[in-house]
């Protein structure tokens, strides 16, 4: 997840989860160039975006 308060909304989340499940682990971590690409354009860093026109 990538957004401007991510540690105020996960902390309620874990609140709610806690109520009725029993959590393992949590992993939190930076989001990538790729992570902010994406949720920013919608296209992943990896797919081809080229415009091959054919010229015959």
């Amino acid at each position: 997840m990538v957004g401007p308060s991510i540690e105020a909304v996960l902390s309620d989340v874990i609140e709610i989860l806690r109520q009725d499940s029993k959590i393992l682990g949590v992993d939190v971590k930076e989001p990538t160039l790729e992570d902010v690409f994406l949720y920013v354009t919608g296209v992943s860093l990896g797919e081809d975006t080229s415009q091959e026109k054919d010229e015959g």
